[in-house]
């Protein structure tokens, strides 16, 4: 099977280290909610707040404008645009990559990536109300970026 490719992991990653860092009234995403929202503090501080949350967030990094390749105005097409971006451009679906990998994700949950905040090693009274942060998420991601790189040069 194709895995992400570890150097556009890392620069998900990058990006999403970057927004929380220049947004430090962000709080976690919230995975019940059914919107993208632009941000602003005043109308809604977690303007990624989506069902997918961070293909949400994703959409909105990596979305339509300058030098950004992809647009989204939806959590879902957050979650084609990361799918694409991450398999450089192959379609192939997250969801079952994750869940059929639990290896290379990191735990079972990973079918629900982008519905459920156990996805990214949360447990429920971690999670109130579905939450996660983003360092949770980017780390969760870095880690997989180190076990795709760790079993591909194991492979070489």
């Amino acid at each position: 099977m194709i895995n992400p490719t570890p150097e556009r992991i890392r620069e998900m990653v990058r990006r999403f280290r970057e927004y929380e860092s220049n947004h430090p009234y962000a709080g976690p995403v919230d995975m019940n909610e059914p919107e993208i929202y632009e941000y602003s503090v005043v109308k809604h501080p977690n303007f990624c707040g989506t069902p997918g949350c961070h293909a949400g967030l994703f959409a909105v990094l990596f979305g339509e404008g300058k030098d950004k390749k992809y647009h989204a105005s939806s959590w879902f097409e957050g979650i084609n645009i990361m799918q694409k971006f991450l398999f450089s451009d192959e379609n192939i679906s997250l969801e079952y990559w994750a869940k059929e990998n639990p290896e290379l994700w990191g735990n079972g949950c990973g079918g629900h990536i982008f519905a459920d905040a156990m996805a990214f090693g949360g447990e429920l009274e971690d999670s109130p109300y579905n939450t996660v942060s983003i360092n949770t998420i980017a780390a969760h991601w870095e880690a997989v970026a180190d076990r795709i790189e760790k079993l591909e040069s194991k492979e070489k």
